[in-house]
């Protein structure tokens, strides 16, 4: 249900192609929502607050949607992902080579990482809300079987955070693996 200080307007008419713009609070910047099949609703940020231009993109949206034109690629996989920036990522930003431990380590923190959360987990599904529950859950030993200080969760999830991060930066088929850091706040 809209709130009338908010705006909002729907364009598309047939089933499946209507999109939706909407802002989430008065005056803040615009919002697009689509329905995906097999994802549900999915919202972006258009990143701008032009009501005219936000209405002009939804319909290009919904009139690419009817023509059967825009073709959604799936999310990848936390165990697609992690493996594959463990074996494509082995430099540093530096350009030095990473250390055979510390790629040891990393491997270490993919397979704690997929156990929790699954390796068949699309990525966009992490979010920062489920990061509390993983820290609970590797202290109290529920991951390992053995219970960890601190640092070690830091680490995981620094580990985490550089491989998304990593994956909106990579390109396959002119697009990046990954649209968007779900846990960037």
């Amino acid at each position: 249900m809209a709130t009338p200080k908010r705006w909002s307007r729907t364009v598309g008419v047939q089933r499946g192609t209507r999109t939706r713009v909407f802002e989430r609070t008065h005056g803040g910047p615009l919002y697009v929502a689509v329905w995906m099949h097999g994802r549900g609703i999915v919202t972006r940020s258009l990143g701008h607050r032009d009501r005219e231009r936000a209405l002009q993109q939804a319909r290009e949206l919904a009139s690419l949607r009817a023509a059967g034109e825009i073709h959604y690629r799936k999310p990848p996989t936390l165990g697609e992902l992690l493996a594959r920036y463990l074996a494509e990522n082995r430099h540093a930003r530096d350009g030095s080579l990473k250390t055979e431990r510390y790629l040891r380590n990393c491997a270490t923190y993919a397979r704690y990482l997929a156990q929790w959360f699954g390796a068949d987990c699309e990525v966009d599904r992490l979010t920062p809300d489920r990061m509390g529950g993983y820290v609970q859950a590797r202290r109290a030993g529920q991951v390992s079987g053995k219970g960890v200080r601190a640092r070690s969760v830091q680490a995981e999830l620094s580990f985490l955070k550089s491989a998304l991060r990593w994956a909106s930066g990579v390109f396959q088929d002119g697009k990046p693996l990954l649209a968007s850091n779900p846990l960037a706040v």
